[in-house]
């Protein structure tokens, strides 16, 4: 199924702000983004990837890791 939108990751890490990214449409049904873990406190990541179905339906996945 194609998208409506361009996919966001938002990064989530303890002890600073969220951000978030724009991934790069790289093939015709492949998405890419490359980023950087910014220093922050031992805790959990939260990534959490969002977009718009090609019926303008809300998607989303979040991915947990543990940061050391």
């Amino acid at each position: 199924e194609g998208l409506h939108t361009a996919p966001r990751l938002v990064i989530r890490q303890p002890g600073i702000s969220p951000y978030a990214v724009t991934l790069k449409l790289v093939g015709p049904r492949t998405w890419r983004v490359t980023f950087t873990v910014r220093k922050s406190s031992i805790g959990t990541l939260a990534l959490t990837v969002s977009a718009r179905d090609s019926a303008n339906r809300a998607q989303s996945t979040k991915l947990t890791l543990p940061v050391r």
